[in-house]
């Protein structure tokens, strides 16, 4: 079976690479390869390729950077879903889109289920949501919705490698304590994605690691792995704060944790604790 996965440069991509199965016909494709914002371009590549599944990566995702630059966050977000669909519709392909918790409000005191209510408070989880609706809305189309939250892994720009090296630069952190979700290894997503392709279930699904933490308590159990894996010397002093007391341009949910029980029940998976998870993290790095 092939596969061709976008944004595969990204950390997503990147660890879906690190844990592909030796059955599937992977194709790895980066934004320059196949932009989802130019459907000449995708077009050549699908009659070249020819996959049975399209796992879609690509992604604008600088939250705050969208609230200034709406129109380039819609383009990747919206547009660039629209040119998936058209593609997979045109060439019988069917798609796992990635999206986000921050589809959610963060207003309910429990993890949101796949089929509670979305309200999304800013630019990116608008674009997000509207790219959610266009996929379901679309006639004839196979397709799977993945929301995730608080992606890591030892690629890319995540809040894990953003930890390590603000612990190597400072004696004291600030971090937010009054936000609250669920941290996701990417390759253990990556894992879960594959699954899905060989055991598919056209609907939404929700996936993280589990147990809902805070900034504040992630960012501590990130200093004690890079202190045990001798990768900081001395670990800073961690200060919890409010939200208010870290303004940033575009609002986060308060509670953004994701309740899993959807997916597990579909693969017949146990979930693993974000603390185990990232003890692997760290030790890649």
């Amino acid at each position: 079976m092939k596969i061709l996965i976008t944004g595969a440069d990204g950390q997503l991509g990147l660890s879906l690479k690190k844990v592909a199965p030796d059955n599937l016909d992977i194709f790895y494709y980066s934004r320059k390869q196949f932009d989802v914002c130019n459907l000449t371009q995708m077009e050549l590549v699908i009659s070249k390729v020819n996959p049975a599944f399209i796992v879609n990566c690509a992604a604008y995702t600088a939250v705050d950077n969208a609230e200034d630059n709406i129109e380039k966050c819609n383009g990747v977000n919206i547009q660039g879903v629209k040119n998936i669909i058209e593609i997979c519709l045109k060439y019988s392909i069917k798609l796992i889109h990635v999206s986000t918790d921050f589809v959610f409000d963060g207003t309910s005191n429990s993890p949101y289920s796949e089929e509670n209510q979305t309200n999304p408070i800013n630019i990116y989880g608008k674009s997000k949501l509207q790219a959610e609706e266009l996929i379901n809305n679309s006639n004839y189309l196979n397709a799977i919705i993945i929301r995730t939250s608080w992606v890591f892994s030892e690629f890319g720009h995540n809040f894990v490698k953003t930890i390590i090296k603000l612990s190597k630069e400072n004696d004291e952190l600030k971090i937010i304590n009054d936000q609250y979700g669920k941290p996701t290894y990417a390759p253990d997503l990556a894992k879960v994605i594959y699954k899905l392709i060989e055991k598919p279930k056209y609907t939404t699904f929700n996936f993280s690691n589990e147990i809902t933490t805070t900034w504040h308590e992630f960012s501590k159990e990130i200093i004690n792995e890079t202190l045990k894996n001798q990768q900081i010397e001395k670990a800073p002093t961690i200060i919890a704060i409010k939200s208010d007391q870290f303004p940033q341009k575009a609002k986060r949910p308060k509670n953004s944790s994701l309740d899993n029980k959807k997916i597990s029940k579909h693969l017949n998976i146990t979930i693993r604790d974000w603390r185990e998870v990232l003890k692997e993290c760290v030790k890649c790095m």
